[in-house]
């Protein structure tokens, strides 16, 4: 396959799933004089192309390519949409605004390649669009995904969301809650150096509250000193 001019075979294997495959396929085509971008344009416009086309054109493709790899965020199938994602990421040209509807797809694999987006640019997130995504009604996915993007946040965000979790349903949210609950203030407590807001602080002196039962003493007391909050004893 990788032999001067033995191009068909590699041109076969431009699409593989399997990123070594198409690695050696592309360098064929290369030693060959042949571009394999080229290839993968025409592959794309297929209706609709095998994902390892996708995938293959965010490889070797330029930013030129953003129009044919974006109208696969549509792509009937969930691995073409995770590989839509991905090859725009590689690209250097996703759009908070055409990724965030995905943070709802019925696949966990799209959702995952969506937040590993969008994490680069959490501030162009609506945090109560990503409130809405915990709510309970969700898919297990869909509620992680948006969990993800909360905390990933300021850490007075990522501390209510937690507390706001603490007592979930879902093993997962309420498990990660908590372990993030003590991995703040284990490393990350003592060098927050910017209170919340008011209106944070409020919600917070609330939430702590709330968890008191579930949290033990020391915990408590901690969070309201690292919030700023006055100490508040058990009832």
């Amino acid at each position: 396959m990788t032999a001067v001019g033995d191009l068909g075979a590699a041109e076969a294997a431009l699409p593989d799933r399997h990123p070594l495959v198409r690695a050696i396929a592309q360098a064929g085509l290369r030693r060959g004089g042949a571009d394999p971008a080229e290839f993968y344009r025409l592959l794309a416009r297929r209706e609709p192309p095998a994902p390892g086309a996708i995938a293959g054109l965010g490889e070797t493709g330029g930013v030129e390519d953003a129009g044919l790899v974006r109208r696969w965020l549509a792509h009937p199938g969930a691995r073409g949409r995770v590989e839509a994602v991905r090859a725009l990421r590689r690209l250097g040209v996703t759009r908070p605004a055409e990724l965030v509807p995905l943070l709802r797809d019925e696949s966990g694999a799209v959702t995952r390649q969506v937040v590993a987006a969008l994490r680069h640019d959490l501030g162009a997130l609506d945090p109560e669009m990503l409130e809405a995504l915990l709510r309970p009604g969700n898919a297990p996915h869909v509620r992680f995904a948006g969990y993800r993007l909360l905390t990933l946040a300021n850490a007075w965000q990522r501390l209510a969301t937690n507390l706001r979790l603490i007592d979930d349903p879902d093993d997962r949210l309420r498990v990660g809650a908590r372990a993030d609950i003590s991995s703040w203030l284990n490393r990350q407590a003592a060098t927050t150096y910017h209170g919340p807001s008011r209106d944070r602080a409020a919600e917070l002196d609330k939430l702590i509250e709330r968890a008191r039962p579930i949290l033990d003493e020391d915990k408590v007391r901690l969070l309201r000193f690292h919030a700023g909050l006055p100490h508040q004893a058990a009832i």
